[in-house]
């Protein structure tokens, strides 16, 4: 009976009361069979077998990051050894005074002792998992952690007390970037799991039985609201590293409320009978709420007020301007603001279809974003502010990767549009890196237009969804998710890179070169794609 309502669900019914009538009852059956003992049973062995997966990721995980650990404690002792003084304050249980140094090649028991504590770790965490100790996996786990943490802390102490005068290993602005970074990563990373929970318990999950979508992959269900999260903690730690100000204000405003949308969206696509189904509808979103986001940015001045001329000189989009009691708009520059913010908010969402995918590409951009900001002043402190921004959206978006990979816990979901939002305002608030935000993006970019002008010319709506993107071809060329994925990361990488080493002046005729060689190799690709589908309904036939 399942099955047969799930198939109704999905292809028979076209109507869409009818459809949600189907949703409520398949809904409803689910919860009548979840109460049956035998079922019971099975879900609760279920649940030990996901436990189980659970603890194993998590052990790999952690295994992982103390492993890391250790290996740059080695680095960053042979890197500083020659700077030590020969004797350093070491044995500190001893008491006050001479007792307490010894001889510098002492510190090398340091990352000797965190090795040997994550291999005992290791070697009583499958113990414990062995004999079932309640509790004893998670216990061993923390304890390796946090030692290696002191141990890595009193490493530092000691070369930073006990040496002579050395160049730090990154630049000081640079340097400035790593702690908003880990924050944010390590604040989603630990938090998703709970949104993941609290997303199940209220239904805001996507499934592919029942969830009909032209350019959904999925294949096991998902969650849906990681683009909240990601929202979420991009405001809050920024507000612990960033002083407010009118423009930073705006943003987190503009941030929030696109969080608020995508959650009401998340909602209205999951919940058949909700009262929000509006904010479900594509073309109310692009034309009403999202500009709404973006009002918050240009009444704090965020707008694009000029761009470099590829020829020479400026082009000034704030000479026209219009005073409204006692107000002053710049209309061309607030249109032209407009519609960048909004291209890019959708843009960027488009290559949002693979597990992992998004994940990559917002943290690598942000990562490019932060260092422009630095590469023009960097002694500049609103620009050192943008920079640590961008680092903060970086780790927010990376910290989401353990658990958007494939086979994906949770979606971005609309939610994937407020990281176009925030890479938009960083560009603009950075000194208007229009052309180096198009070529860090440039896959996403040409994607996305060669995407619209496809669906325009098809006389299809360019807001509504297809099997026509990269990531879908390269799908049906035979690729996995995690290749396209790490694909969309390199590219993205690659050219963010030639930003960063291009002069503003030969970025035009790199973007150009660089367009035409990736919306040529699209084109053909969209043909292949086309031209195959054709002999397949051919020799269908």
């Amino acid at each position: 009976m399942k099955k047969v309502l799930a198939f109704i669900g999905k292809f028979s019914i076209r109507n869409e009361g009818l459809r949600s009538k189907a949703r409520s009852l398949l809904f409803s059956l689910q919860k009548k069979t979840h109460s049956s003992p035998g079922l019971k049973a099975l879900e609760s062995s279920a649940a030990e077998n996901k436990l189980s997966v659970d603890y194993s990721e998590h052990f790999l995980q952690i295994v992982v990051v103390n492993l890391a650990l250790v290996i740059f404690q080695f680095i960053y002792l042979s890197l500083r050894y020659k700077f030590l003084n020969s004797v350093i304050p070491f044995w500190y249980v001893m008491s006050w005074g001479t007792q307490q140094l010894s001889t510098k090649s002492h510190i090398f028991l340091i990352p000797f002792i965190s090795l040997i504590i994550l291999v005992l770790g290791i070697i009583f965490s499958i113990l414990s998992k062995k004999y079932h100790l309640r509790y004893g996996l998670e216990l061993i786990l923390a304890t390796v952690t946090a030692s290696n943490f002191l141990l890595l802390y009193s490493l530092f102490k000691i070369i930073n007390t006990s040496s002579i005068a050395f160049d730090p290993l990154l630049d000081p602005s640079i340097a400035k970037l790593v702690m908003p970074l880990l924050t944010s990563a390590v604040l989603v990373y630990l938090i998703t799991p709970k949104f993941i929970e609290y997303a199940k318990e209220k239904g805001t999950i996507t499934d592919p039985s029942i969830h009909e979508h032209p350019g959904m992959i999925l294949k096991k269900p998902s969650a849906r609201g990681g683009g909240v999260i990601f929202s979420l903690a991009f405001v809050l730690v920024s507000t612990l590293f960033i002083p407010f100000s009118k423009q930073t204000v705006a943003l987190y405003l503009a941030v929030l409320f696109t969080a608020l949308i995508s959650f009401l969206d998340d909602i209205a696509n999951t919940n058949p009978s909700t009262k929000y189904k509006l904010f479900g509808n594509a073309l109310f979103r692009l034309l009403v709420l999202q500009p709404l986001s973006i009002l918050f940015l240009l009444a704090a001045q965020i707008k694009i007020f000029f761009i470099g001329n590829p020829f020479d000189g400026l082009l000034l989009f704030d000479k026209f301007k219009i005073n409204l009691g006692g107000f002053v708009i710049a209309p061309i520059a607030a249109i032209i603001t407009l519609v960048w913010i909004l291209w890019i908010m959708n843009m960027i969402s488009f290559s949002n279809g693979v597990d992992g995918q998004y994940s990559g590409i917002v943290g690598i951009s942000a990562i490019v974003i932060a260092f422009l900001a630095l590469r023009s002043s960097p002694n500049h402190l609103p620009q050192q502010n943008i920079a640590i921004l961008g680092a903060i959206m970086a780790g927010a978006s990376f910290g989401l990767i353990p658990y958007t990979w494939h086979p994906s816990k949770i979606m971005w979901s609309f939610g994937a549009t407020s990281a176009g939002l925030i890479l938009a305002s960083l560009s603009i608030m950075a000194g208007a890196k229009i052309a180096t935000s198009t070529i860090v993006l440039l896959i996403p970019f040409m994607d996305a237009l060669i995407t619209v002008v496809r669906r325009i010319i098809q006389r299809k709506a360019p807001y509504k969804g297809d099997r026509g993107h990269l990531h879908h071809l390269l799908l049906d060329r035979g690729w996995g998710p995690k290749k396209i994925a790490v694909f969309y990361w390199i590219t993205t990488a690659v050219f963010g890179i030639i930003a960063l080493i291009s002069s503003d002046k030969a970025l035009p005729l790199i973007i150009m070169t660089a367009s035409g060689v990736v919306a040529f190799s699209l084109i053909v690709l969209n043909l292949k794609s086309k031209k195959d589908t054709q002999i397949s309904q051919i020799s269908g036939l």
